[in-house]
């Protein structure tokens, strides 16, 4: 190749590239009749790079990236989103004579960047030159009517709400929405809107398996003083004694307890000090520090404490019985060795252990655990509980709890429960009879809908099916992928995606890392950015983000950078939290920094081979 300047490449390597090319075209033209498209040029162009990038897969050019970059060229691995045309490109400067294939459609960088920006517009809004990515926010029933709390969102920076369809009903949405433009409105009238209505994303609960209801009991409660990094007590709560409160409460800065004795309270003086042993057998003082009242005393507490119906006050002047208690859900605590009652009959009320049953707790979707079998791993609350199955009965099936290990973590009701062993793509669909229900009123309020537990394609044409019944199918589409099978088949999936009218993916991170397990999840995350690239489809990197923030108030060094990581998706979605506002803030900031986003790691191994989407009625005459 020495006319050429390409030193470092010989002729037969390059004959390699060219027969690559060969069997690459071949491959996409025997399948591309499997997947029509909207007949969009856009449309075509995508599929085609997709189909491109998939079949390359098969062969290992790192060579050929490094002597690319030896030129000071893009490597093939930098191309995703226009890899057919990288290919040719190359081969017209080694002076390959060849007649390339006219017959697929073949973007170039800028076509594709533009074709990815049209697309990232209508689903998710317009960029502005501060900021490319978008910024979701969850929203919950709680935030009904707190019009300052949306503003405060609006101003910081929110682009898109996220009304959840698992919760809440079509009244609680409306409500929501309602409030969102009232917040807008105001925001109008005090100068300060931005000038782009909020976009809303509601998505379709699907057939999110989620632990029932629980029989109800006098509450426990912990009284937690504040504590280090590593868990040291590092000061008191202040708390009050009453005899006229009408139940004992505890919240994250103070406490009351309700006691039944009013005439010996009116005894104490400050300085006294009343003991108690809590329920964890730990002794503990509560030390008088202010006469309120002839009822009500304040006092400070050194130490965390868990209290209950039993606990019992001691002072040498009389003794005090708390005398209510507020009343919920029974508590279940599970660790490492426990066993554990699934009832698939969730009108069945969950129960903790006794001396003469197991722990049981009754969960929604039976038919999602028609093919679980023993042996089979069960997650419970994302994972913060995990068992394998015992025994599978007509009725239930047992788990023995392998995790937590060193600790108890509490089952609580409505968390969801995942099955990756067990098949569930087989058993139930991704559009459930509640979504069908809850769908119109999605369609003539929201901007874009999502479909979670997305399985293949036949999920979403399913979705376009019903949306047009409705005559909704201008309405923007948002597949989750969030399983193994959505994963394993979403090429096929993105192709299908091409057919709506607009179409993006949630990297929905929380199931996922369930699914496919915590050790793979980096490999799942970014190979979904990376086909997702190559069909140039909008992304939305979700769950998790700034969750230390959103939920404590003080971010962790690793969601700072898992945050500008997910940068490079066109849009960042928040969960629910008491400090989603600073979230914002802090998000908006990272995403307006001048600095690029972290460079995307180069690596051509699939770990989860793309299934079924190459069929062939021949060999392939290039060998």
């Amino acid at each position: 190749m020495e006319g050429s300047g390409w030193m470092l490449i010989s002729n037969c390597e390059a004959k390699k590239l060219k027969n690559i090319y060969c069997k690459v075209t071949w491959q996409i033209k025997q399948s591309i009749a499997q997947y029509p498209v909207a007949q969009s040029i856009e449309g075509i162009q995508s599929r085609d790079n997709l189909l491109t990038f998939i079949a390359l897969q098969n062969h290992n050019l790192d060579q050929w990236d490094l002597w690319l970059k030896e030129y000071g060229l893009a490597s093939f691995a930098d191309a995703r989103a226009h890899t057919l045309f990288t290919i040719k490109k190359v081969l017209r400067q080694l002076g390959i004579n060849y007649e390339f294939d006219s017959s697929l459609s073949v973007p170039s960088p800028s076509e594709a960047s533009m074709i990815l920006q049209s697309r990232a517009s209508r689903v998710l809004g317009n960029s502005t030159d501060q900021r490319k990515a978008k910024i979701m926010v969850t929203l919950d029933a709680k935030m009904v009517h707190d019009t300052q709390l949306l503003e405060d969102f609006l101003v910081n920076g929110m682009d898109i709400v996220r009304i959840n369809c698992a919760h809440g009903d079509s009244e609680i949405w409306k409500e929501l929405i309602l409030t969102l433009r009232n917040a807008e409105v105001n925001l109008k009238a005090k100068g300060k809107w931005k000038g782009s209505t909020c976009k809303i994303y509601m998505d379709l609960g699907g057939p999110k398996i989620r632990i029932g209801s629980f029989n109800h009991s006098e509450k426990l409660l912990t009284v937690k003083t504040p504590v280090d990094s590593n868990g040291k007590f590092t000061g008191t709560i202040e708390g009050f004694v009453d005899s006229g409160a009408a139940e004992t409460t505890v919240d994250i800065h103070s406490f009351t307890i309700a006691v039944k004795e009013q005439s010996s309270l009116e005894l104490l003086k400050i300085g006294d000090k009343l003991t108690f042993w809590d329920l964890n057998n730990q002794k503990r003082t509560l030390r008088v520090i202010d006469i309120l009242s002839k009822t009500c005393i304040k006092v400070q507490l050194d130490y965390t404490a868990l209290i209950g119906a039993s606990t019992v006050f001691i002072h040498e002047k009389g003794i005090y019985h708390i005398r209510s208690m507020p009343y919920g859900p029974v508590e279940i605590r599970l660790t490492k060795g426990d066993k554990l009652r699934l009832y698939l009959d969730e009108k069945r009320l969950g129960h903790a252990a006794s001396d003469n049953q197991i722990a049981g707790v009754p969960v929604t979707l039976k038919k999602a655990f028609q093919n679980v079998r023993p042996a089979d791993r069960v997650f419970i609350d994302d994972g913060k509980i995990a068992g394998i199955v015992q025994r599978v009965g007509k009725e239930y099936i047992d788990l023995m709890i392998l995790s937590p290990v060193d600790e108890y973590v509490n089952v609580k009701e409505g968390k969801g429960v995942n099955l990756p062993d067990s098949l569930l793509s087989i058993s139930v669909p991704a559009l459930t009879d509640k979504d069908l229900m809850d769908l119109p009123f999605i369609a003539s309020h929201a901007d874009m809908v999502g479909i979670s537990f997305v399985h293949s394609p036949n999920d979403l044409k399913m979705l376009r099916t019903k949306l047009e019944q409705l005559s909704a199918s201008h309405l923007p589409v948002i597949a989750k992928i969030e399983t193994k099978d959505a994963i394993h088949h979403l090429g096929r999936i993105l192709i299908e995606g091409l057919n709506f009218n607009g179409f993006g993916v949630m990297i929905a991170r929380g199931d996922l890392a369930i699914e496919v397990g915590y050790e793979q999840l980096s490999s799942a995350q970014e190979q979904i950015f990376n086909l997702c690239s190559a069909a140039h489809i909008p992304v939305i990197w979700a769950t998790g983000v700034l969750e230390s923030l959103t939920k404590k108030g003080i971010p962790s060094r690793a969601e700072i950078t898992d945050a500008a990581y997910g940068a490079k998706a066109n849009a960042i979605m928040l969960n629910k939290g008491k400090y989603v506002s600073e979230s914002i803030q802090l998000l908006n900031h990272i995403l307006t920094d001048e600095s690029p986003p972290f460079m995307e790691r180069k690596s051509r191994t699939t770990l989860f081979p793309q299934l079924g989407l190459f069929k062939f009625n021949s060999a392939s005459p290039y060998n």
